[in-house]
């Protein structure tokens, strides 16, 4: 009797532990399961989805009938562009982007989408890429632009001789009067200008140009998008872009020189014939030590370093 209660107790005990190994085995490959479907997730079609805008990528082709094609990269898909006689890709990076064509049948150029499909009429006969929302375009050769949105309509009624791309919500224009402007978008924040240099909204808050004769350091507010400040450069009457939001080249009737944008001080004295630069890479940010070649009326040069 003892004998097969013993046996008894053994058998429990081995249908337990091999319970035990069995449960613990599919656990494992449950989770094993999960962790390749999350490995693999980049796999699935709901991410595809999510990333596809972000790396489609397009380039035109043609073939020997003279048709035109919207390529996608990604997916090697081909669009016939009907009316194309040529296409401009544009950066196109996803289904609501648009980019310019020339269409055979009035030779301007118009948009179309990622479909192919003309979603602005071709009547221009010069236009720039559509960025954040507009273009610059013109229907004449007397150099009368404008912005238009990606619906094909004007931002407002104003011409320019001169207009350019907006960079987050920023552009500086020209008028025919020869001023020159900031806008934003169809706000005017900057005008009276003589020039205003090339800038940068998105890393850089000083914006040079001249008004009145005279340079000026003008002062973004990167949170509003409004000029806080305007300082006048009497000294002198030329200045450069901003160069590495941290100097500019600037001219006074004895030569040019340097001078440090945040302090409006000169570091290099405004005497040289001319000045060029490069960037000594040994510094905390890309810009803040620089090295300056320095020509001198008398055909000597002289190499100067400074640290921003």
């Amino acid at each position: 009797m003892k004998k097969f209660i013993y046996i008894c107790l053994i058998i429990i005990i081995v249908l337990v532990f091999t319970s035990g190994i069995v449960i613990m085995k599919k656990n494992t490959q449950e989770a094993a399961g999960e962790a390749s479907s999350v490995d693999n997730i980049q796999d699935s079609t709901e991410y595809q989805k999510i990333i596809a805008p972000i790396t489609f990528q397009y380039t035109q082709d043609n073939d020997k009938e003279g048709n035109v094609y919207l390529v996608n990269e990604d997916t090697g898909k081909r669009i016939l562009v009907d009316d194309g006689l040529y296409l401009y890709t544009d950066d196109l990076m996803d289904d609501e982007d648009l980019c310019r064509f020339i269409s055979k049948t009035t030779h301007k150029i118009g948009f179309i989408n990622t479909q192919g499909t003309i979603v602005i009429q071709p009547k221009y006969i010069k236009a720039d890429k559509m960025q954040e929302g507009y273009a610059v375009v013109s229907e004449n050769d007397n150099n009368d632009f404008f912005y238009i949105n990606d619906d094909g309509e004007k931002l407002n009624n104003d011409t320019f001789e001169e207009a350019y791309n907006f960079v987050n919500g920023l552009a500086r224009v020209k008028y025919h009067d020869n001023d020159w402007a900031i806008i934003r978008h169809a706000q005017v924040i900057v005008d009276n200008c003589d020039y205003i240099n090339e800038f940068d909204p998105v890393e850089d808050n000083l914006i040079t140009g001249v008004k009145n004769g005279v340079p000026v350091i003008m002062k973004l507010n990167l949170d509003n998008y409004e000029i806080e400040d305007i300082k006048s450069l009497d000294n002198y009457s030329e200045i450069s872009k901003p160069l590495y939001s941290c100097f500019a080249i600037v001219k006074s009737k004895d030569g040019y020189g340097v001078l440090d944008l945040t302090s409006s001080e000169e570091v290099i004295a405004s005497v040289w014939k001319s000045i060029d630069y490069e960037i000594i890479d040994d510094a905390t940010w890309v810009g803040s030590h620089m090295r300056f070649i320095c020509l001198a009326d008398d055909g000597q040069y002289s190499v100067l370093e400074h640290q921003f």
